[in-house]
């Protein structure tokens, strides 16, 4: 019987033998590989096609990377990962060559160091990701673990980084929740991947330990850290393509502000109120086009219009003034009336609203007008010379009782200030 034929049987694992399992002999780091149902596959493509994937792609082996090819043993095959040349300026670490992870610089770990499996891909192999492509997409140098070169990482670093490593079931979540976001509006009945994604998130945390130690804290930075990179890459991108249009702004800008302003929990859009100041004796019907709502049921407003509704200013001063723009004045006014409304109809505009809108907010928490505020974002600032720049703060300190104006430009960097406090 030829090579092939010789393992033509049938085989299946024995239990509690790994399908993966590292170890080192002398000068070589090897990787022993149990497939379920034998070596057949493996045998097969090294000799016909000279390589073999294996682990979901991650590992790309060439047929002079195994030492026991076409043995026997129709359980296991064991490749070779890395070397050690005692002639070389490495001397004290394997060498794992680029090409078995299909990256450009090849690894190095220290000799000392025990090396797990779950370096290369953690929980799942069936997850295809592997750690050390996504990383090297991110730099451009050599990855090295462990001992006393420099720029080494710390092995219990990048143990760290393994833990930290989104299992499957998270991406898929996340894969859905983004889809659910831009499908959500036209399919009511799509499955919420926002949803699954946030219950999946909690199990994680009931289940982890109690953040306490230095290492948990470092953990938690990371989350942020990368939450405030994808929001300022999103508002820059944003910024640089203002044909969106005024309700796309909204929808967009107001994630950045239930960030920013955590106290904020729940957003209405169209609220409906019922005046009695511009028609005397009589309730005149407004709609209040966003409103805020914080833990405890208190309402603020929010005005958020397009960066290119308009300057701030207008053209050209008046005794040595900058005047602002009608735009910025009729957002002002637009705001000071609503609040006034809202401050005017007191107990009685409360008990329409908890009426009107019952389960508007969790656990039977109700709605309260108590000195409402306002927040209006518009314009943009980057390109006000210091004495319009003197000017705008001038007006926002005039309307500061009423409401908080903010421009795009300041909104993108209160983000980096954010992100640089994390890190």
């Amino acid at each position: 019987m030829s090579m092939l034929e010789s393992k033509d049987i049938d085989y299946k694992r024995p239990k509690g033998v790994p399908p993966f399992a590292i170890r080192k002999d002398g000068n070589e780091l090897l990787l022993v590989y149990s497939p379920r149902n034998g070596v057949k596959f493996v045998d097969e493509n090294l000799i016909r096609n000279n390589e073999c994937n294996i682990a979901g792609g991650i590992f790309s082996f060439t047929k002079g990377d195994v030492k026991d090819l076409g043995s026997e043993s129709i359980g296991s095959r064991t490749f070779i990962l890395g070397t050690i040349d005692s002639d070389s300026k490495d001397a004290d670490y394997y060498r794992l060559p680029g090409r078995l992870l299909s990256i450009e610089h090849d690894l190095l770990f220290y000799k000392d160091i025990e090396v797990d499996i779950e370096w290369f891909f953690p929980y799942s192999v069936n997850a295809r990701l592997s750690i050390f492509q996504k990383v090297s997409r991110l730099i451009d140098e050599q990855i090295i673990i462990g001992g006393p070169k420099e720029n080494a990482i710390p092995c219990e670093c990048w143990e760290k980084v393994v833990k930290q490593f989104p299992r499957e079931t998270e991406i898929t979540h996340y894969i859905e929740s983004r889809v659910e976001g831009i499908l959500g509006e036209y399919l009511p009945t799509i499955r919420k991947g926002t949803s699954l994604l946030k219950q999946y998130l909690v199990k994680l945390k009931k289940n982890a330990p109690v953040a306490n130690s230095v290492a948990d804290w470092a953990a938690f930075n990371s989350y942020e850290l990368n939450k405030y990179v994808f929001l300022c890459d999103l508002l820059e991108k944003m910024l640089a393509n203002e044909a969106l249009y005024e309700t796309e702004w909204e929808k967009l800008i107001l994630r950045f502000i239930l960030l920013l302003y955590p106290q904020y929990i729940k957003v209405k859009n169209q609220l409906v109120i019922h005046e009695r100041m511009t028609e005397a004796g009589k309730a005149s019907k407004r709609q209040i086009d966003l409103a805020l709502f914080d833990a405890e049921g208190h309402i603020d407003l929010i005005e958020i219009k397009r960066p290119s509704v308009g300057p701030i200013f207008r053209s050209g001063l008046d005794h040595d003034n900058n005047i602002p723009s009608l735009a910025l004045s009729k957002t002002v006014m637009q705001i000071e009336k609503y609040i006034l409304y809202l401050q005017k109809g007191g107990y009685e505009l409360e008990n329409e609203l908890n009426k009107k809108y019952p389960n508007l907010l969790p656990n039977k928490t109700t709605i309260k007008i108590i000195n409402p505020r306002g927040l209006i974002v518009f314009g943009r600032s980057n390109s006000l010379s210091d004495d319009q720049i003197l000017d705008f703060e001038v007006f926002r300190r005039k309307f500061a009782h009423i409401a908080n104006i903010l421009t795009y430009d300041e909104l993108l960097l209160r983000l980096k200030n954010i992100l640089s406090k994390f890190k």
